[in-house]
């Protein structure tokens, strides 16, 4: 049985799920701390019906945001630490 996509914004949600994203490459050295890790964790984002997958990236945007790194270096953080922010049915690939 197929899954029912709502909306553009809910097929972008679920092809980074399941496929995860093309993390774009950079010649600088980006350090992930695990404290970074540990923060984006407590937020976790498991696909239950009463969880919003909008409100879940927006929050994770503005911890990403939060974290210092340059601009440019913003969306390479954001891709990089999206997949820690998965858990349980949200996490699982097909």
């Amino acid at each position: 049985m197929g899954m029912k996509i709502n909306n553009q914004e809910e097929y972008w949600v679920i092809t980074l799920c399941s496929r995860g994203p093309d993390i774009p490459n950079t010649a600088r050295a980006i350090e992930m701390k695990a404290t970074y890790l540990t923060l984006i964790s407590s937020h976790q984002f498991t696909g239950l019906d009463h969880e919003d997958p909008y409100t879940h990236l927006s929050t994770l945007y503005e911890l990403t945001a939060t974290m210092g790194f340059e601009e440019r270096d913003k969306e390479v953080v954001y891709l990089r630490l999206f997949p820690f922010s998965l858990a349980g049915k949200a996490k699982k690939t097909s």
